[in-house]
């Protein structure tokens, strides 16, 4: 089973494919920070997270051009340019 959500970057209608962490819900419009090749940048959850089978995870990521290992959200973001990290979270 992984948590999935779609992320778009500003400036950018495009979007990409991202592996959340399993206590972790996004919803659509929530800024948050992803792994890029790029190192960490900011993003926008053009989709709320959602759950789904392996097997689901890499038709879906075929089918929008993704390849796996999927980036994944790092932190929700706080403001402009600044993370709260998931790991600094208490669970």
């Amino acid at each position: 089973m992984m948590n999935l959500v779609f992320c778009k970057h500003d400036g950018s209608n495009k979007q990409y494919l991202f592996m959340v962490p399993m206590q972790i819900a996004l919803s659509t419009g929530e800024r948050v920070f992803v792994n890029t090749s790029y190192g960490k940048k900011e993003a926008t959850c053009s989709t709320g997270s959602f759950y789904v089978e392996d097997t689901a995870a890499i038709s879906i990521a075929k089918g929008c051009g993704g390849y796996f290992p999927l980036m994944p959200v790092v932190g929700r973001s706080i403001t402009v340019q600044q993370c709260q990290e998931f790991e600094d979270l208490p669970f």
